[in-house]
């Protein structure tokens, strides 16, 4: 008879002692590996999500001096992953808390493991090892990357680390997650009964008497307008930053655009209503504009664009 034989090499990563070192940047430089031909490594402390490995291979980086990293995986012929990560040094490991993920990933890679520390950030410049592999038993190739600033501010996306306004002109951004701290609640959030999804915070301090108004256009990555649904509330006047916002925002929309018609938001010349809903025959994605008196010249608002 005839038959076939296939040779495997372990890749050079099989075990601990071998990791491959991850390049750690301020954003995500991808770096390309696989699990195929891997064993199971053994290694305990066992994982604490994603099942007891069989395909594992291991990498390691050095945390940022801010330890805010996130950890993102992509799926290329291995879709479906998980990994651990782990302090101290091969032979002598110790599970991170909240350090294992399987399915954190979203899109296409929604099976294949994320981990976000800005929030719990790690102990700078501190080694650390991670353990990936396939979910019951799965192999292939994917792409890996760690990153994180040197420095963490307060995010934008907590009140405390708002953007401020400082003039009439364009502003472009792109949140991608709630931040840190809980700013809004039931007590305060208004029309915006999701509270915080994934929005920043913004200050201005009007110079002079008059009205305040804008309007929110939703773009695609190409800058032409999308349909995306943006709410937005604002807080004041008052005489400094104070978070989280006390009482309820002085304007504020809810409104969700294919009941509400344009996917544009906003304060306008020519609405009365101070605060919309989701949807209704009054709601249109605009509020009136505020009217700034001679009073509050001087003085701060807060705005939370959703």
């Amino acid at each position: 008879t005839t038959f076939n034989v296939c040779v495997i090499t372990p890749p050079p990563n099989d075990d601990c002692a071998g990791a491959i070192d991850l390049f750690v940047a301020s954003s995500c430089y991808m770096q390309y590996s696989t699990n195929v031909g891997s064993t199971a490594s053994g290694t305990t402390p066992n994982p604490s999500c994603g099942g007891t490995p069989s395909t594992d291979v291991w990498f390691r980086f050095v945390a940022p001096a801010s330890g805010a990293v996130r950890i993102f995986t992509e799926a290329g012929t291995l879709t479906d992953a998980a990994f651990q990560l782990y302090s101290g040094s091969c032979g002598s490991l110790s599970l991170v808390s909240s350090g294992c993920d399987n399915d954190g990933g979203s899109g296409a890679n929604d099976l294949m493991p994320y981990l976000d520390r800005r929030c719990t950030p790690l102990t700078g410049g501190a080694t650390y090892y991670l353990r990936v592999w396939g979910y019951s038993g799965a192999v292939g190739s994917f792409g890996l990357c760690v990153y994180g600033p040197d420095v963490f501010p307060t995010p934008a996306q907590d009140c405390g680390g708002g953007f401020t306004v400082c003039g009439s002109s364009s502003i472009n951004n792109n949140s991608d997650w709630t931040g840190c701290t809980t700013d809004l609640t039931n007590a305060n959030r208004g029309c915006l009964l999701s509270n915080e999804r994934q929005g920043t915070w913004y200050y201005f301090s009007p110079r002079s008497m008059g009205n305040v108004a804008f309007t929110i256009q939703p773009t695609d990555n190409l800058g032409q307008p999308a349909n995306i649904d943006y709410d937005f509330a604002i807080w004041g006047p008052s005489n400094a930053v104070s978070c989280p916002p006390s009482g309820a925002p002085l304007r504020c929309s809810y409104a969700y655009p294919p009941s509400a018609g344009t996917w544009q938001t906003g304060m306008a010349a020519g609405n009365s209503d101070t605060s919309e809903g989701s949807g209704g025959g009054s709601v249109n994605g605009f509020v009136a504009p505020i009217n700034v008196a001679a009073g509050d010249v001087g003085k701060v608002y807060m705005m939370y664009v959703d």
